[in-house]
């Protein structure tokens, strides 16, 4: 009854959005949730929000993939992960709800649901093969989780996740209750990478994962320093394996 009350909306108008929560996850990332008041985006596989705010008359919007759980967009909530990049046009405005700079004007924030999803067919893929850097990790959790969740999947999930320290291994949490989340055996894994001490993804590392299997997919998210030259190098060693990307905006 409750859930049925919700204005479930599947075209894209914007909402007004309150913050409910936010945190700093290290030096540059946000972790920020809003609340609709009344309303609830319910995203599938691979779907993102777009995010609008309102100061001093200006208007800004950007994209970013949703980390929240089904059960908490059906209450309202959208939980995003952010990276914060120096004069970046949304970083600034997403940064005075850290200070709660009293001096400065309060953003209004407003949210609308972009449907671009992740073609994805259960039991296509034996295999999936994720690599994410930064915040691109945050579509491969939005991802894994709906793979997760069905019970007829088959389907293998391996994550590498490229970072530059240990600072940057947010959201760890999250990933070790996906391996939890289907046992006997597990059907998600994960590895970190540092790329600053020299641990770097490259196609040959990932095309070692894929050719043992009998069907498998790439899926790469990050900045478009991290996925071009990878998606290219992919593509060259083995056109027959799928490879599909996410861009990231931290601007």
């Amino acid at each position: 009854q409750e859930k049925a009350a919700l204005n479930l909306f599947d075209r894209n108008p914007f909402m007004p959005a309150k913050v409910s929560r936010v945190e700093m996850l290290n030096k540059s990332v946000l972790r920020i949730v809003f609340h609709l008041e009344g309303n609830a985006i319910i995203t599938g596989p691979g779907e993102h929000i777009s995010l609008r705010a309102k100061v001093n008359g200006r208007t800004i919007t950007r994209n970013y993939t949703p980390i929240t759980t089904r059960s908490n967009m059906e209450a309202g909530s959208v939980e995003l992960v952010i990276r914060l990049v120096p004069n970046g046009a949304m970083s600034s405005i997403l940064q005075s709800s850290v200070t709660n700079d009293t001096t400065k004007e309060l953003p209004a924030f407003q949210i609308s649901h972009c449907l671009e999803s992740f073609d994805y067919q259960p039991n296509k893929h034996a295999f999936i093969l994720m690599a994410a850097s930064g915040t691109g990790i945050t579509p491969m959790i939005n991802i894994a989780r709906y793979i997760l969740k069905n019970p007829a999947e088959k389907t293998r999930i391996h994550l590498i996740f490229s970072v530059r320290n240990t600072d940057d291994i947010f959201l760890e949490s999250i990933l070790k209750d996906l391996v939890q989340q289907t046992v006997s055996p597990s059907r998600f894994s994960y590895e970190v990478k540092h790329f600053l001490g020299g641990e770097i993804i490259t196609a040959e590392s990932i095309h070692g994962f894929t050719s043992k299997e009998t069907s498998a997919r790439i899926l790469l998210s990050g900045p478009d320093r991290f996925m071009r030259p990878l998606e290219a190098s992919l593509v060259k060693l083995d056109k027959s394996v799928q490879v599909s990307s996410f861009g990231v905006s931290d601007r």
